[in-house]
């Protein structure tokens, strides 16, 4: 871990919860629960890191680093109301304890209290980076709602997950290269990695739907699948697997509601028919580009941490290792 790193992360879970306070009860609560629900805060390290990767870091360093991440959960709140979920990380969820309404509410407070928060500094680039990451996450989440199957193809699939999940981890690094003092080559330089690395993270998170067992994740697993949202693993099947399995996962899919027994149909296809393995290697593929983007910086210890995140330190290292044992409990080769 980069020296300092820990110091930096207490200073934003301080600043979250200054953000996100509210003098209402019931809203002061939820606030709570929705931001300080056991979070990776990866977005906020790769904030601090490309900070410190291009000079320092700072208190506004620290207060975007906080922005970056209530803007993350505030779309978690929402992302709950949408996908009908009743925990997150393997806790109950905002709308499973105080309905839809308040979270979605929630939501929106935690949002423009991050907005609000931001813009006392003053900085139309930082303003105009979060703003754009929003929208593109927006658009993202909206894509893979109104997905087709028949439409779908991996490139697709793989500019939705740049949209909706990459968008904010690329802004969080041009934001700490930008407040760190970094050049504008290395502004763009940790755009690059942000976003390679954030379109990583998300393409094995639906690995992960696919294939872990749901108490090493904390949450339900083949839930995108059940809501007949259609991901990168599925969708190789589609486009490339054998007719006849192409033939079952349509039919499955139906009309977009599948049953459990066709989920467990399905999983097991993306596993058979490679759809898991394409999805593995397009992971190594965009962690290849993201440890690539890192070229132009000098090396620091804020440099390798951001590397080693690109290799066996991976935030999701599961989705390597559930691979392997559903292969062996599917039978498949």
């Amino acid at each position: 871990m980069c020296p300092g790193l820990r110091e930096h992360l207490r200073a934003v879970e301080a600043e979250i919860g200054r953000i996100a306070q509210a003098h209402m009860p019931l809203l002061r609560g939820a606030s709570r629960h929705v931001s300080f629900g056991g979070a990776k805060r990866l977005r906020p390290v790769i904030l601090l890191l490309s900070a410190e990767a291009c000079g320092k870091v700072d208190d506004r360093a620290i207060l975007h680093a906080a922005v970056v991440e209530l803007l993350h959960v505030a779309s978690l709140a929402h992302d709950d109301v949408i996908d009908e979920s009743g925990f997150r990380r393997g806790k109950p969820s905002a709308r499973s304890r105080w309905g839809n309404k308040i979270s979605v509410l929630v939501g929106d407070y935690l949002l423009a209290r991050s907005f609000w928060w931001a813009a006392m500094d003053e900085s139309p680039l930082l303003m105009q980076e979060l703003t754009k990451a929003a929208a593109q996450m927006c658009v993202g989440q909206i894509r893979e709602l109104t997905a087709v199957p028949p439409e779908l193809t991996e490139r697709g699939c793989l500019e939705t997950a740049a949209a909706k999940t990459a968008s904010l981890f690329c802004a969080a690094a041009r934001i700490g290269a930008r407040l760190g003092g970094g050049s504008p080559q290395q502004v763009d330089a940790l755009g690059r990695f942000g976003s390679s690395f954030g379109t990583a993270y998300q393409v094995a998170d639906d690995v992960v739907d696919f294939i872990a067992p749901e108490e090493a994740v904390g949450k339900p697993v083949g839930r995108d699948l059940t809501q007949g949202k259609v991901t990168l693993p599925l969708v190789y099947v589609l486009r490339r697997g054998p007719a006849q399995a192409r033939k079952k996962a349509l039919a499955a899919l139906g009309d977009g509601a599948p049953s459990l027994r066709d989920v467990r149909m399905l999983r097991e296809l993306a596993v058979r028919h490679g759809g898991i393995d394409y999805a593995r290697q397009a992971v190594l593929k965009h962690l290849a580009r993201a440890k690539k983007a890192l070229a132009p910086l000098a090396e620091t210890p804020a440099k390798r941490a951001l590397t080693e995140a690109c290799g066996p330190a991976f935030p999701l290292p599961i989705f390597d290792q559930v691979a392997i044992r559903w292969k062996e409990r599917s039978g498949s080769s």
